[in-house]
């Protein structure tokens, strides 16, 4: 009986040391786990930020990219639009013949004039026939006549600026428009 309590002594106590062995083993694998979760944890928040900071520098590049080519845009807006202008300008203006302004006056105006050197012409903005006179003038220089008289002009108007810029005859011996409106002396100068 004692043999059999030896025996069974010895197994037990074999049992508690394989049971604390596989305790260790178990909690050293508890350990390792533990750390390779904190391991692989922190290579996801590592590979995370990286994953972050290039889309936010893709982001950036892009962005930059976009405002460089919104600025080309404008400048390749204004390129075109200064060639437009230089077409325009180039666009010769070309001096009328006394015959041919008479022609133009006669059917805008249902009159007939003597556009020569003692011509006297009255445009009034207010009347659409004047306007539209002056529209066809465009790019095309009056014969040489004494007085220009334009009534009616009012701020900014385009048809005047390009009647003043384009059709005012070489020699003209008076221009008139109000005076005491300031804007009408914009326009004249």
């Amino acid at each position: 009986q004692k043999e059999l309590e030896d025996l069974k002594n010895e197994g037990d106590a074999k049992v508690e040391e394989t049971l604390r062995v596989k305790q260790a083993e178990l909690e050293n694998l508890r350990r390792e786990s533990e750390s390779s979760i904190e391991t692989l944890s922190a290579n996801f928040k590592s590979t995370e930020q990286i994953l972050n900071q290039r889309h936010t520098e893709e982001v950036k590049e892009q962005s930059s990219r976009i405002m460089q080519l919104e600025e080309e845009q404008k400048i390749a807006k204004l390129e075109y639009e200064t060639r437009i202008e230089e077409v325009k300008q180039k666009i010769e203006v070309r001096k009328l013949s006394k015959s041919e302004f008479e022609t133009l006056y006669s059917v805008f105006k249902g009159k007939a004039i003597n556009a020569d050197v003692s011509c006297k012409i009255t445009l009034d903005m207010n009347d659409p026939k004047d306007r539209e006179l002056i529209k066809s003038l465009y790019k095309l220089r009056l014969p040489t006549i004494n007085r220009i008289m334009i009534n009616h002009i009012n701020v900014d108007d385009e048809d005047v600026k390009q009647f003043l810029s384009h059709s005012i005859p070489d020699q003209l011996g008076c221009l008139l428009f109000n005076y005491e409106t300031t804007h009408h002396l914009d326009l004249a100068n």
